[in-house]
C-alpha cells in the first residue's frame, strides 16, 4: 500500500511542476488587466509551487545524493570483486 501511495504522489508531483510549467510558458505574453489580472494572479501561484516544491527537492538532493552515490559505488565494487571470477573470464584450469 505504501509504495502505490508513493508512486502517486510522485506522479501527481510531476504532473504539478510540468502543468505549472507549461502555463507560465503559454500565458508568460498575455494581455494584463491591472493590478487584479486573474492569469497573473494564477501564474504567481504556480510560481510559489514550484518554488516551494524546488526547495523540500533541494533540501532533501543535499542530504540524500551523497548517500546514494557512496551507496551506488560501493554496490558496484562490491558485485565487481564477486563477479571477477576465473570461471567468469573463461579460463580453463588444466592439470
Amino acid at each position: 500500500m505504501r509504495k502505490i501511495t508513493s508512486l502517486t504522489m510522485i506522479i501527481i508531483v510531476f504532473f504539478v511542476v510540468v502543468l505549472s510549467t507549461f502555463y507560465i510558458a503559454h500565458e508568460y505574453h498575455h494581455d494584463c488587466d491591472g493590478d487584479d489580472c486573474p492569469i497573473c494572479v494564477l501564474m504567481e501561484q504556480c510560481e510559489n509551487t514550484l518554488k516551494q516544491i524546488k526547495d523540500g527537492i533541494s533540501l532533501g538532493f543535499r542530504f540524500v545524493m551523497p548517500l546514494f552515490f557512496v551507496m551506488t559505488q560501493l554496490l558496484y565494487c562490491v558485485t565487481y570483486i564477486i563477479n571477477d571470477t576465473l570461471v567468469s573470464h573463461k579460463i580453463r584450469m588444466n592439470n
